[in-house]
This record gives structure tokens, C-alpha cells and sequence, in this order.
């Protein structure tokens, strides 16, 4: 039985606009598409790929742009390249999985660029004024609580109740069923404007503190965020602002392309009269409960952000490849959307989405096809740049897959320097607990801490300021002014200023702190470097039989341009 449905349904519920696919930077860009950055063996890595795939790492990780940041990010880029050639020398990887993988991203860099072309590329220019908007608001970190929703319909509800003046928290504890009242319900705590989802981050950064949201869709959910505080770093200089301009200017209008670009893209897919295949769909809704279950995850547990091998097994088995889900009119012709072709996008489909939401995925994967079809037709998938792109995103896969040979060769044991290196690089002496005495006086801003600090150096008696608190055996570890008291000089009374502007006089007179030892540690780190030993040794290898060139002049005239 075939039903007529609204595209929205199917697409616009499950829209992250196509721009996150797409790779143009900005029209200023264009003389570095073919500058070469750094040459591996025969390969090449332009200077273009580096800045997109390193953007994209900064969206997806929210990390901070620094020098140390881009030089390791090129050297993973490296690292890919030699495991890929490898690869591809060994025939490791290689097969119908690997054609798949290329198909799917040919389609894809199509279709990012049929994008570009029909809509990106005919945006405005940012103005001076939204420019300079991203760089103060990426200057600010928000404390923030949400209620969250997979039902649009329960967050209008929710969000009728706080303008009838329900209480936030009380509500949260509702939305959130905590076994007991929890005043921390919904916290979410510190988020920055480029580290957050990019609908959310629009909707919440210009509220005043102490406001909410309106329902707000992410590719997530349904969310309701209150502002609890906004913590600003005081120091826009002029200087840094024109240092970074054009980052910030090319994050920022790929967040406008992915917002904006809903749109476009909703039209185009409304376009197809789209009539959505009910048993069908049915189907894949019960071969994706049967695979994924029904229990709700462990909220505390890190997000799955793919299905695993096992899981999309176990759907693709239970529906024929010719299953029909959709039927769509493209190109003056009706065409049947099936299991197969739904099949053919799950690797790059969100879990979360696939499992509460089975038709918006089944739209989105719809989006993809359609739109790389559409680039295909008009010849972008020969595009010098989409080429490009389908190299990058093979060489990827072929890492990855090199990477998988090299842990199932079977475990190596580590050297002692090996241990202590990997103990000092990634962070495993991290502080178990701290714990002091110290004596504190709040501050509104720094004038007056530094007039408090002087009057107490000169005799005056720290306990007769108002607001003067002494603690005795106090835990270091518990918020942002205890992490400076660990750190301050002991018996010497200091100022500490933080992000909001307020500032404390504090004089810490005894402290302890236990940090993680190598021996309590060494299990684990073993444990990890069995598995990335391999690979590292091969990477060293390959590094010492290729010839690998970095142009340093550019990298350093890009880092300049932050």
C-alpha cells in the first residue's frame, strides 16, 4: 500500500542541511585549490583539502584552532596517505566494500557540488557586521540547562507550560524522571558558540541570561534551552579579530549554508512528489527495532554516532534489496527508492536518527541520492575538485582499513620508554584529588580585588572584608576558582580573575594533591599500546621509506591567515 506523504515527513524532520558536505570554503579560496601543501611519495595533499578536512575536524571535535592543532592534523593527513598507499600496494581493503565506499562518496561530492553550484555559490556575502558577530560570540562560553525531546509535539507542550510560568527545573526533573528531585536536572554546563550544535548555538546566543529557547530542532532532537549564565572574555582586540577574519568568516558561512540551505533543499525535494511504500516501511521500522532494541541508552554512556557492522546486518538481512520504501517523480519519470538504495547511505546516516526515527533517515538517504544523482547528470562527479574529494575519502578508507589489519596481526609488547611516553603524552598522570586550606574574598572585578590585595599585603587583616570565607580541608576539584587555587603560590596571597569579570583575593596555605602514578596506570596503557603499536611502527617505517616534503613557507603563511 502506497500513501501520499508531505516530504516533510521524511526530509525536512531529518535535515542537516548539505552543506556540512560540502567542501568550497569561500570564493577567496580559489587561488589555493591546487597549491600544494605537502607531497607523500606521488601523492599530494593541496592546500585546500587541509583547510577543509581541518575545519571539519574543528566542527566536529570542538577544538581550538592553535599552531599545534594544524600541525597535527597534517601530519594525520600524512599518516593516511602513507597507510593507504600500503594498503593498496598489499590489497588490503580492496573489494566490493571498497567500490561501495567509493560510489557512495562519488555521489556525494556530486551532490555537495551540485549544491555549491545551485545555491551556495549565489549567496551574498557575509556582511562586516555578521563577521564580526561569530568572533564575539565565539569569544563567549554560556552555562546552559535543556529539556530535550525525539517528539516535537511533547516540546511544544513543554514549552506552552514555561509561558504559563512553570518552573525550569521543575520541569526538567518532569521531562528527565529523576527518581528524586535534582536541582542539576537538564545541566548541561559550559558551551561555546562553535562547539555546539549549529540550529541550537543561532537560537540560544543572543538570549539574555536567565531566558529560554523556543523549541529548537539538531539532528538530535527537540531542545528547550535556558541561558544561565554568559561568561565573556573581556579582550576583543582589533589585532586578533583581522588575524583571524577569514576563518572565522568561512566557519561561519558554512553554518549559514547548512541553516539557510534547509530550505533550498526541502523545495527541491518537495519538487518530487514523493508517495511513501507503507509496508515497506514498516518492514524497516521492525528490522530496525529488531536490531538496534527498544530499551532507551544509557544516558551517561558516550553517543553511538554510526550503527555497528553487527546492527546493519542484521536490518540489511531482514528486507529483500528490492524492498520499496518510497516512490519519487525525477527527471519525468516515476522511480522506486528501495531497501538497496536506503542500504547505500546508512554508513553515513546518524544512529540516533536511524533508530528513533527510521523514515527521517530513509529521507535524508533519499536527499543524498537525489542530489548526487543531480550532480552526476550534470558531469560535477568529473569536476577536478570532486575528484579530488573521492581520492581523499578512499584513501581514508583504505587507512582505516590497513589500520584494522595491523591490530588483528596479534598483540606487541611495549618498551618501557614506550609506557612512559604514552603515560606524559596522552595525559594519564591526570590529579586523582586535591585538597588544601585557604581563606577567599569575592570581588566584583579586578579594581577592586588589586586595592583589597594591597591593603592585606600592607597589614590589613584579610578576615575583616566582607564576604571573607576561610576553608579548612576543601576539595580543589570542585569548581573553576578552586582549578586557580590549585595552582596559585602557597602562603601568598594572589588576585584570580575569571571569565565573567569577577575576580577573588585567596591565599591558599596548604595543599595536596595526588596524581595518577605510571605503575597505577601501566595495565591501560599497555593495554592501548598493543593495539596502536602497530600501526605507529609501520607509520615510522613508511615515513623513513618515503619521501615526504611539507612546502613549511605555506603552512606558516595559512597559519597566518587564522
Amino acid at each position: 500500500m502506497q500513501g501520499k506523504r508531505g516530504i516533510a515527513l521524511l526530509v525536512a524532520a531529518g535535515l542537516v542541511a548539505v552543506a556540512a558536505a560540502a567542501w568550497w570554503l569561500a570564493p577567496g579560496d580559489i587561488d589555493d585549490r591546487e597549491a600544494v601543501l605537502a607531497e607523500v611519495g606521488e601523492d599530494t595533499i593541496t592546500l585546500a583539502r587541509f583547510n577543509r578536512s581541518y575545519l571539519q575536524y574543528l566542527l566536529a571535535t570542538g577544538s581550538n584552532d592553535t599552531p599545534a592543532a594544524r600541525r597535527g592534523h597534517l601530519d594525520r593527513l600524512i599518516q593516511e596517505r602513507l597507510l593507504a598507499q600500503q594498503a593498496r600496494q598489499e590489497g588490503i581493503g580492496l573489494g566490493a566494500e571498497y567500490e561501495a565506499h567509493v560510489e557512495r562518496h562519488r555521489l556525494q561530492a556530486a551532490g555537495a557540488r551540485y549544491f555549491e553550484q545551485e545555491y551556495a555559490e549565489t549567496l551574498p556575502p557575509l556582511t562586516e557586521a555578521q563577521v564580526r558577530d561569530a568572533y564575539e560570540k565565539g569569544h563567549q562560553t554560556l552555562i546552559l540547562r535543556q529539556l530535550y525531546f525525539s517528539d516535537p509535539e511533547r516540546a511544544r507542550s513543554a514549552f506552552a507550560q514555561l509561558e504559563e510560568g512553570r518552573d525550569f527545573v521543575d520541569l526538567a526533573n518532569e521531562v528527565f524522571n529523576t527518581a528524586v528531585y535534582d536541582t542539576l536536572a537538564g545541566f548541561l554546563g559550559e558551551a561555546t558558540y562553535w562547539q555546539m550544535d549549529d540550529a541550537v548555538a543561532e537560537a540560544v546566543f543572543d538570549l539574555p541570561v536567565g531566558t529560554y529557547s523556543s523549541p529548537v530542532r539538531s539532528e538530535h532532537g527537540w531542545h528547550i534551552v535556558l541561558v544561565e549564565e554568559r561568561l565573556r572574555n573581556p579582550l576583543l582586540i582589533e589585532e586578533d579579530f583581522q588575524r583571524r577574519r577569514e576563518g572565522i568568516e568561512g566557519r561561519a558561512r558554512i553554518r549559514r549554508n547548512r541553516l539557510q540551505g534547509d530550505a533550498w533543499v526541502r523545495n527541491l525535494m518537495e519538487s518530487l512528489e514523493v508517495n511513501v511504500n507503507e509496508q515497506g516501511m514498516r518492514l524497516l521500522a521492525r528490522a530496525v527495532s529488531e536490531a538496534v532494541g527498544t530499551e532507551q541508552p544509557d544516558p551517561n554512556a558516550a553517543p553511538q554516532p554510526l550503527l555497528t557492522v553487527e546492527e546493519f546486518d542484521l536490518i540489511r538481512d531482514q528486507l529483500r534489496p528490492d524492498t520499496p520504501l518510497l516512490v519519487y517523480e525525477f527527471g519525468g519519470r516515476d522511480v522506486t527508492f528501495t531497501a538497496s538504495d536506503f542500504f547505500r547511505w546508512v554508513p553515513e546516516l546518524a544512529y540516533d536518527e536511524i533508530r528513533n526515527s527510521p523514515a527521517a533517515a530513509v529521507g535524508r538517504a533519499l536527499r543524498n541520492e537525489v542530489l548526487g544523482q543531480l550532480g552526476a547528470a550534470d558531469g560535477l562527479d568529473r569536476d577536478p575538485y570532486a575528484l579530488e574529494a573521492i581520492d581523499f575519502a578512499a584513501d581514508r578508507y583504505l587507512a582505516n582499513r590497513m589500520k584494522d589489519h595491523l591490530r588483528e596481526l596479534g598483540d606487541v609488547e611495549p618498551t618501557d620508554e614506550e609506557v612512559e611516553e604514552a603515560f606524559d603524552r596522552l595525559g594519564y598522570g591526570r590529579i586523582l584529588e586535591a585538597r588544601g586550606s585557604w581563606w577567599i574574598i569575592p570581588f566584583d572585578g579586578y579594581p577592586e580585588a588589586d586595592s583589597a590585595l594591597r591593603a592585606i599585603s600592607a597589614g590589613r587583616s584579610a578576615a575583616g572584608f566582607p564576604g571573607y570565607r576561610d576553608v579548612d580541608d576543601g576539595d580543589l576539584l570542585a569548581g573553576r576558582t578552586e582549578g586557580h587555587l590549585r595552582r596559585i603560590a602557597l602562603g601568598e596571597p594572589a588576585v584570580v580573575c575569571l571569565a565573567d569579570g569577577s575576580c577573588v583575593v585567596a591565599e591558599v596555605r596548604e595543599r595536596h594533591v595526588r596524581r595518577r602514578t605510571i605503575e597505577e596506570a601501566r595495565s591501560e596503557i599497555e593495554s592501548l599500546l598493543r593495539r596502536v603499536l602497530p600501526e605507529e611502527r609501520m607509520t615510522d617505517s613508511l615515513r623513513r621509506a618515503t619521501r615526504i616534503r611539507v612546502d613549511e613557507e605555506l603552512f606558516q603563511r595559512n597559519l597566518e591567515r587564522r
